[in-house]
Order: structure tokens, then C-alpha cells, then sequence
């Protein structure tokens, strides 16, 4: 759903056009995502547009129990230098969320949506 987007119109998807998930590991309770495919458009954002992609699929991930912090990776590289900021364990922040309730209706859910994690 992150990647797809919202499936409201009132909410806009946060992840550029074309991103790919290449995987999901869990590491303890550090979720590892790997983007792939337009993900690496981030590079050339400002810092700002940046740092609220990062913390969507953070704080989206960290709503599992289990989930405490999130490092992204991009092709498997790192790239947080490339941000301006440290994108390796990253931790929620509940300044950034948005009251779901006051921007979008109740949603029905007509499938199951598993995301495949890859515990080491």
C-alpha cells in the first residue's frame, strides 16, 4: 500500500513514481528496506522532501509491534550521505502523522496484503 499509495484522494502518495521494493529484512527490531527502480530520485530532493519520504515508510513499518527503528537502503547501498541525513535506524517520529481520521474516510479492505519479510 505504501509504495501503490493511497487509495484516498484527499491523502497524496509520498514514494516517487516507479519505486520498486527490492527487500525487507529484519535485523533484532530494525526493519532494512531496499528500494529499488525511481526510489534513488530522493538524491536530488530538497532535504525536507526528503526527510518526510524516509520517515512515511518509517513510521508506516514502526506501527508493527516488533518494528522499533528502520534503515533504507537503496540498491543496497547506503544513501544517507547522499540525504544530508542519517537514513540507518532510523525511529518514529509522531510529529510527522497525520491524523488519519480528519483526512480520510474508513477504507474496506477486500484482500489480504502480506508484506515478505526476511528474518537473519
Amino acid at each position: 500500500a505504501l509504495i501503490t499509495g493511497p487509495s484516498n484522494t484527499r491523502l497524496a502518495s509520498t514514494l516517487p513514481s516507479g519505486t520498486t521494493l527490492n527487500s525487507v529484512k529484519l535485523k533484532g527490531n530494525v526493519a532494512v528496506v531496499d528500494f529499488g527502480g525511481e526510489f534513488g530520485a530522493i538524491k536530488s530532493y530538497d532535504k525536507a522532501k526528503s526527510k518526510l519520504i524516509i520517515m512515511s515508510v518509517v513510521n508506516t513499518l514502526t506501527e508493527f509491534k516488533d518494528i522499533h527503528a528502520v534503515t533504507i537502503l537503496y540498491n543496497g547501498s547506503d544513501i544517507s550521505d547522499s540525504l544530508g541525513f542519517d537514513s540507518s535506524n532510523v525511529s518514529r517520529d509522531l510529529s510527522l502523522v497525520t491524523d488519519i481520521e480528519n483526512a480520510a474516510a474508513e477504507v474496506e479492505y477486500t484482500e489480504n496484503v502480506f508484506l515478505e519479510i526476511e528474518l537473519e
